[in-house]
């Protein structure tokens, strides 16, 4: 039998709004000695083979300025590194935005290799800013209008060995209010539609182990989708109504397709949870018994309900977290999508861990009380253990595996679901078989 994942796509919305303020900026250039203007010297330059990559990062958000300076195989000492400006290329200045080191004595206290070395840095704006001629919104203007040069100085060449001219490569923006209401909205909609189709399985997965189907499983989950039908329709409207114009956010959701496919798609990454603990083919039917065998059934009826509770944790502490680090509470301030994906698995509060542990979780809960004598080999097919704490282990990975997909589904994520789920790149993360 071969598996598959579950594979969703939904194209990110990349382009910038302009109702937003930029929150945190990057430049990244390469320090050479063709970029130095020592004039008069002859063309200003130095015909030194040293180079130096850079990065200089400013987050607006917590008023942090912080810095990868590297030199590599400068021809003499290290003397000092400043940031000069204001001043366009290839026009020099001798004033300082900030100072990486003022002078060589600075140099010496650092105790780095004068030849090849990286100074390594942060501090806030406000202080970087202090032996400048400009104040803290100076420096910034400065350097969002790259009017300014990462300058290396060296013992033969204290003009400058090998320069830098500031290239503004990134600059991350913060969502607005309109932004989050929609980012927030999304997310939330999946986290209730995902718990609800849960729910909707267990009710199912009850009546086939009470003899109160009245037909297959598959065909019971289809006579009760009307059950997430309101879900499913908020979903559009609010697609419609908050996620358009100033609201469409600058990542991770694209009108009109997105809302379509979280309908579509977080049910059966949902359900798929189950058929994956339940069924080693991934087939709810075959997995769950009958009335025939109520032992077995009244502990399936069980473990879907704890199965369940462990869902619908994932989902509502992502949406705590991403509600959290939209908003910029504490330290976060989420401005992409990488960092909507610190929120996979977040357990500020300890509530995932309360709901999905292997030993005290809602399933292994489920276990303890409600299949004692069981078999969870049987009961448990696609998890192939009888053992109650890898059994557990099993079934929650699967829920983590099922949330981690519709979250990626919702926010287009680049995440391993795979390793995620268990900690290993192997292959554990499916939830359909075929």
């Amino acid at each position: 039998m071969s598996h598959r994942t579950i594979a969703f796509v939904a194209a990110a919305v990349l382009a910038a709004a302009s109702t937003a303020d930029a929150a945190r900026y990057t430049w990244t250039q390469m320090a050479t000695e063709d970029q130095v203007n020592n004039a008069p010297t002859g063309d200003g330059s130095t015909d030194s083979g040293a180079t130096g990559p850079s990065t200089i990062t400013y987050d607006s958000h917590s008023d942090v300025l912080a810095y990868d300076i590297e030199w590599i195989g400068l021809e003499n000492d290290l003397s000092a590194i400043h940031v000069h400006g204001p001043s366009s290329a290839p026009e020099s200045t001798m004033s300082i935005l900030f100072s990486v080191y003022f002078d060589e004595q600075e140099v010496l206290d650092a105790a780095v290799d004068r030849r090849n070395d990286s100074a390594v840095d942060a501090t806030t704006l406000e202080e970087a800013s202090e032996i400048s001629d400009l104040d803290a919104d100076g420096v910034l203007a400065a350097m969002l209008a790259d009017d300014g040069y990462v300058n290396t100085h060296s013992t033969f060449w204290p003009m400058g060995e090998i320069r830098a001219n500031l290239v503004l490569t990134e600059s991350l923006l913060e969502q607005t209010k309109a932004q989050q209401k929609c980012t927030n909205a999304m997310f939330k909609g999946t986290s209730k539609l995902s718990s609800l189709t849960a729910k909707v399985v267990a009710k199912c997965i009850k009546a086939k182990t009470k003899g109160k189907l009245g037909g297959t499983l598959t065909e019971c989950l289809g006579d009760n989708a009307g059950a997430t039908a309101s879900t499913v329709a908020k979903i559009t409207d609010d697609f419609a109504s908050k996620c358009s114009g100033d609201g469409l956010p600058t990542f991770g959701l694209e009108l009109p397709d997105a809302a379509t496919a979280i309908n579509d798609g977080v049910p059966t990454a949902a359900t798929g949870a189950f058929a994956a603990s339940f069924d080693d083919a991934f087939s709810l039917d075959d997995g769950i018994v009958d009335d025939t065998m109520p032992d077995v059934g009244g502990c399936q009826a069980a473990l879907a309900k704890g199965i369940g509770k462990c869902l619908s944790a994932l989902h509502k502490e992502f949406s705590k977290c991403l509600k959290s680090g939209l908003a910029g509470k504490g330290d976060a301030l989420f401005e992409d999508s990488a960092e909507v994906t610190t929120c996979i698995g977040a357990d500020a509060k300890g509530k995932i861990a309360k709901a999905c542990d292997a030993t005290t979780g809602a399933v292994r809960k489920a276990i303890d009380k409600k299949c004692v004598g069981v078999d969870l080999a049987v009961a448990l097919e696609g998890c192939g253990t009888s053992d109650a704490a890898t059994a557990a282990s099993c079934a929650e990975d699967r829920a983590q595996c099922s949330a981690c997909l519709a979250e990626q589904l919702t926010g287009d994520l680049t995440f391993d679901c795979d390793v995620y789920d268990d900690g290993a790149a192997n292959g554990t993360c499916v939830i359909s078989g075929g």
